[in-house]
């Protein structure tokens, strides 16, 4: 018997969301109640495998087009494309349109490059009215061309990531609402007014300049990016609370403070990133957690360079709040221990305080390491010490 035709379309059309639309189409073949069902999905999840053969491509288009076109739901509540270098902006760009009449709410793009000779080629630029359109709710980019003045007022979900290495080819460019800057004379620049954005995710170290001019809303971001000018780029996120940071460059010279911040993560592959724990210190009155460690698109640990200068200061966050102090990938050398040390001195109010030692330690010296924490002066009799 077949069980599954028993089911309701609504419950039907929940299952097929939850595929790759490809076999969604195919699922038009299993009988004629099925036939006009997969138009009603709400969800499309398309997939080129990475082609690199034209031809094969065609196949791959005549189906999204196909499905684009005879798409009968009121609404496409999510578009998701991961395409190859076959891919045109003209593919794109006619797809995303139909997603906007078709009242498109979250979008996902990921364009998967090849190591083509012709680099500029191989890389997507999203359409200019995708910026102004008011329904989108989430937003996904990767390996994209995600220039111009992005305007969304109802997004509350972004996430840009242009972790590429590659030097020798713009990746990114921006324009404003009056002029287009040359990228080779002014560098790259990426523009964001999104004041309903809750989420934020921007992972960037080509160097890419980021101009965020209305955030009030971001409660939660991730930030990894060379910038320029960091300082401005916190200081567009006054209401986050949840902050993963993987910043190169210093803000010790400016003075922000991040009064709703509550959970802070740093990355220890960013050069001078023990200048930004004390910034951050400074900065986060409220602050509860605090993580040191290491982020996953980057393959070293940057050691203290020089002497780690700590507050003037015991900081608020400190004296008041802190109540977690996890460090992974913990080294144990002197300018480190300076930086425990301070911590377990003045957090009154530390619950735990968890140290991973590297592994590339020997047993008896990682063993070492984790006394000399044990030996620290605590200022919260009620810390508990986790040891790894």
């Amino acid at each position: 018997m077949d069980i599954i035709s028993t089911l309701s379309d609504d419950l039907l059309l929940k299952i097929l969301s939850e595929l790759p639309t490809k076999y969604v189409v195919a699922s038009t073949i299993l009988s004629k109640r099925w036939k006009n069902l997969w138009t009603m999905v709400q969800k499309f999840d398309f997939d080129d495998n990475f082609e690199l053969e034209p031809s094969n491509y065609g196949s791959f288009l005549k189906c999204v087009n196909r499905s684009m076109v005879f798409h009968k739901a009121p609404v496409l509540e999510t578009l998701k494309f991961k395409v190859g270098p076959c891919c045109s902006y003209e593919d794109i760009t006619t797809w995303i349109t139909i997603g906007m009449v078709r009242g498109v709410r979250e979008l996902d793009i990921r364009h998967c490059n090849a190591d083509f000779k012709d680099k500029k080629h191989s890389l997507i630029k999203l359409p200019n009215s995708l910026y102004t359109y008011e329904k989108l709710e989430c937003s996904k980019a990767t390996n994209l061309i995600v220039g111009l003045y992005l305007v969304c007022p109802v997004l509350e979900e972004l996430m840009l990531d242009n972790a590429r290495n590659d030097d020798d080819y713009m990746s990114s460019w921006f324009y404003n609402e009056f002029d287009i800057f040359n990228p080779i004379k002014y560098g790259n620049m990426i523009v964001i007014n999104v004041p309903s954005l809750k989420y934020l995710s921007l992972v960037d170290f080509n160097g890419d300049s980021y101009l965020c001019e209305n955030m009030p809303e971001v409660i939660e971001a991730i930030v990894k990016v060379v910038h320029k000018s960091p300082m401005k780029l916190l200081g567009s996120l006054p209401s986050v609370k949840n902050l993963y940071l993987c910043l190169t460059n210093s803000v010790l010279q400016h003075q922000i403070g991040i009064y709703h911040l509550v959970h802070l993560e740093l990355c220890q592959d960013s050069p001078g990133w023990w200048g930004l724990l004390t910034w951050m210190l400074d900065n986060s009155p409220k602050l509860q957690v605090l993580k040191l460690g290491k982020c996953k698109e980057r393959c070293f640990i940057s050691s203290i360079e020089s002497h780690w200068r700590g507050p003037i200061s015991v900081p608020e966050c400190l004296r008041l709040h802190l109540s977690t102090f996890e460090w992974k990938y913990y080294n144990g050398r002197d300018e480190e221990k300076k930086i425990v040390a301070y911590i377990l001195k003045n957090a009154r109010q530390l619950k735990t305080a968890a140290f991973s030692v590297q592994r590339v330690f020997p047993m008896k010296e990682r063993f070492q390491k984790h006394k000399e924490v044990v030996s620290l002066h605590r200022a919260s009799s009620s810390c508990k010490l986790m040891l790894d």
